[in-house]
C-alpha cells in the first residue's frame, strides 16, 4: 500500500510503515490509513484522539495497545 504523505517542505512516497519511520517520534501511527503529528494532537482516548482543528480519528483495535504504551513511556497519559 503507497501513499503520498506532504511535512511542509519534504514529500515521502512509499509504504506508510516506511514513512513512519523516517519522521521518529514526532509522528504516530494510529491506522493503517493514518499517521498524526503529535503536536497538533488535542486529546488522546482509548480508542480514538481529537486532534486541534476538532477531527476526530480512530484508533485501531491492533494498534490501541501500541499507542497506549508509546504515549505512557513518553509520559502523555
Amino acid at each position: 500500500e503507497f501513499r503520498r504523505v506532504l511535512f511542509r517542505s519534504k514529500e515521502f512516497r512509499g509504504q506508510i510503515s516506511d514513512v513512519e519511520k523516517r519522521t521518529g517520534d514526532c509522528f504516530l501511527k494510529i491506522h493503517k490509513s493514518f499517521l498524526i503529528n503529535r503536536a497538533y494532537v488535542e486529546c488522546y482516548r482509548y480508542d480514538m484522539v481529537r486532534m486541534k482543528n476538532q477531527t476526530e480519528l480512530s484508533i485501531s483495535k491492533v494498534n490501541r495497545k501500541r499507542v497506549r504504551e508509546f504515549l505512557l513511556r513518553q509520559g502523555e497519559l
